[in-house]
């Protein structure tokens, strides 16, 4: 019972690579998780 505050994000393996986020509790916290795992990973 109660709320995840887990956030994933799937996409295909082939092009085009459209990723599909679900999860976050507001846009603003699912956008600074994005903008987030990018930085790691640059």
């Amino acid at each position: 019972m109660g709320s995840s505050i887990e956030l994933s994000c799937d996409a295909p393996i082939r092009a085009p690579y459209v990723a599909f986020q679900q999860g976050a509790l507001t846009y603003e916290y699912g956008k600074l998780g994005v903008l987030n795992a990018i930085e790691n990973i640059m």
